[in-house]
């Protein structure tokens, strides 16, 4: 997880992780592309696309922290087996009215590789960022520094 306040980032595993974010205006941008491939050719797209605005390690995000906020953050990292036994042991305490409640099994999957959608099909609906630039977590940092 990311801990602003008390520049700090925590990975399960290995901070070489990888991992893909992709913004809500990428993800609308994105489909309005797909439709208008489906409407000029529906045999150009495959039967499922795999978008993503960015992906990075752990430790690559660790730096760009550390960069945007002019202050060292540190990385930690937990044990997969200890945070997978604790992340099951505590289902049944899960608030699914959260929007937060499934944040700990991402970082399971991130963990395992499954995070990572680096190999996507962002081409095919956006070449050379010909329509739109993909908003890099770079900017989001940016964005939200003083938030």
């Amino acid at each position: 997880g990311f801990d602003i306040a008390n520049s700090k980032v925590t990975v399960i595993g290995t901070s070489q992780n990888r991992f893909t974010l992709t913004s809500k205006t990428d993800i609308g941008l994105s489909v309005a592309a797909v439709i208008a491939l489906w409407k000029e050719n529906p045999s150009a797209l495959p039967q499922t696309l795999h978008i993503a605005s960015d992906t990075l390690s752990y430790g690559e995000v660790r730096d760009l922290l550390s960069k945007v906020y002019g202050r060292e953050f540190q990385l930690e990292t937990e044990d997969a087996d200890e945070f997978t036994k604790n992340a099951i042991a505590n289902l049944s305490n899960l608030d699914s009215n959260s929007h937060t409640f499934v944040l700990p099994y991402l970082r399971l999957l991130h963990a395992n590789g499954v995070g990572d959608h680096s190999v996507n099909d962002n081409e095919l609906i956006n070449p050379g960022e010909k329509y739109w630039k993909w908003k890099k977590i770079a900017d989001y940092v940016e964005e939200t520094k003083n938030a």
